[in-house]
This record gives structure tokens, C-alpha cells and sequence, in this order.
């Protein structure tokens, strides 16, 4: 993967950041599929438990969510069983896998270091295991998300 995202150059990593090319290239870069990684399922069960948490509504289904760097989209499905979720990644091509793995599900293509114009607001928004991807320009990314 350290061709697509990050690759060494001079003897010091540089960040690439060639999502398309590698969801184009390698079937489930991240494991999302968590076919072989029970671990996955128990942290996304863990953040499910989070959001119930802070979730201050009685009907889940009212509560939106936005999944930023969702990739192949597990995560948003996983979340849309009790809330209602969207899902968002910088790659279009994830995001074809996405909606084809999911099609009763809202998928976006969305960078967050550019101006971010979607026509609705959520009450939570995911940035989870993408900061590493953003860090360089943290700010901008927050306040778009």
C-alpha cells in the first residue's frame, strides 16, 4: 500500500495520497470487509456504544450521521442499522464500490481540505482513521467537517 498512499522518496516517506489507484488495485486495502479481522466488528460495536452515548435524541433513526472516510463502506452500513448514516471518502472509486456493496445507502466523493458543500447537516460526523491522511492541514479539515 506504501505505493498509493505514502512512498519513500530520498530516504523520507512522502504522502502520496492515491486512494483511487488503490482501491482500484487492491480489492479491500483496510480489511474492512473484516471477513478475517474480528477485531473490526468489536470496534465498530465500541463505536456504536460511543454514539448511543452522546446521542441525545430517543429515536435513533433521527439522529444523521456522516461517515467521513468510510472507503468500501462497512462502517456506514454497520452504523445505518441504527441511525440513519451517510457515508463520504475523498476516492470515487471506493465510492462506486460502496454504493454497489450497499445500495440503499447515500454515498458522497468528498475532500475535506476543500470547501465541503453538501445540503445537509449532521448531527454527528465520523473522521475515524482518516486525521493521519488530513494532519498537515488539521484545522481546515475540521472546520469543513
Amino acid at each position: 500500500m506504501n505505493d498509493y498512499i505514502f512512498k519513500k522518496i530520498n530516504g523520507k516517506y512522502n504522502f502520496i495520497g492515491d486512494f483511487d489507484s488503490l482501491y482500484k488495485n487492491i480489492d479491500d486495502p483496510w480489511g474492512q470487509s473484516a471477513k478475517d479481522r474480528k477485531e473490526y466488528l468489536i470496534s465498530r460495536e465500541r463505536q456504536l456504544r460511543i454514539i448511543d452515548g452522546i446521542n441525545n435524541k430517543k429515536n435513533k433513526e433521527e439522529v444523521s450521521i456522516l461517515d467521513c472516510g468510510c472507503g468500501l463502506g462497512l462502517t456506514t452500513f454497520l452504523l445505518s442499522k441504527q441511525f440513519s448514516c451517510e457515508g463520504a471518502d475523498i476516492s470515487s472509486i471506493a465510492i462506486q464500490k460502496a454504493r454497489l456493496a450497499y445500495p440503499e445507502l447515500t454515498f458522497h466523493v468528498l475532500n475535506l481540505l476543500s470547501n465541503v458543500e453538501l445540503t445537509k447537516k449532521y448531527d454527528i460526523v465520523i473522521l475515524n482513521n482518516l486525521l493521519w491522511y488530513v494532519i498537515d492541514d488539521l484545522e481546515n479539515a475540521l472546520l469543513n467537517a
